[in-house]
């Protein structure tokens, strides 16, 4: 038999940190369906019923459980300056606070 490795991002509405974060463009106020090892398990499952898909894909990730900061750039190939693995924190002059000025 042959194997497919494959994945997919399942999106949803986002929790109230990344309605912050993710708060422009076109998937703006959407975030990732990010699971716990239990939930990811289940869904892995070959006898899922209707309601056990309903339960984890409405599954929310609270919000004091994410980490988060800000990073010098993931999108790219480009290199920090000061040469740091890409998603170590990264201090931006004038970045306004958390939940300050969101767009409209």
């Amino acid at each position: 038999m042959l194997k497919r490795w494959t994945y997919t991002i399942i999106t949803r509405n986002a929790n109230s940190v990344m309605e912050q974060i993710h708060n422009d463009g076109d998937n703006r106020g959407r975030m990732p369906l990010f699971l716990p090892f239990e939930l990811s398990n289940k869904w892995l499952s070959e006898d899922l019923s209707e309601d056990d898909y309903k339960t984890i894909l409405a599954f929310e990730m609270p919000s004091e459980e994410l980490d988060y900061w800000p990073a010098y750039t993931i999108r790219s190939p480009k290199g920090r300056p000061d040469d740091k693995i890409k998603t170590e924190p990264w201090e931006w002059e004038k970045l306004p606070a958390l939940g300050e000025m969101n767009p409209d």
